[in-house]
């Protein structure tokens, strides 16, 4: 198998297949840490208006005492 670099563009291209291909339907897209870079081409992607409804970041920090 080869080795690849998956770049942010690449996970949206598949995301924004999925939606289109089996979702079908206005969703909300919840994003955790690293893979904002992912949300961000998602979003940039849509060409139907009303696929991404709504879009949450969370990002919880791990500080330690």
């Amino acid at each position: 198998m080869p080795h690849i670099a998956y770049t942010p563009a690449d996970w949206a291209a598949q995301l924004q297949h999925f939606l289109q291909t089996v979702i079908q339907k206005p969703v909300t897209l919840v994003v955790q840490g690293a893979l904002l870079p992912v949300a961000l081409e998602l979003v940039q992607l849509q060409t139907q208006p009303n696929l991404i409804q709504k879009v949450a970041l969370h990002n919880e920090s791990m500080i330690e005492e």
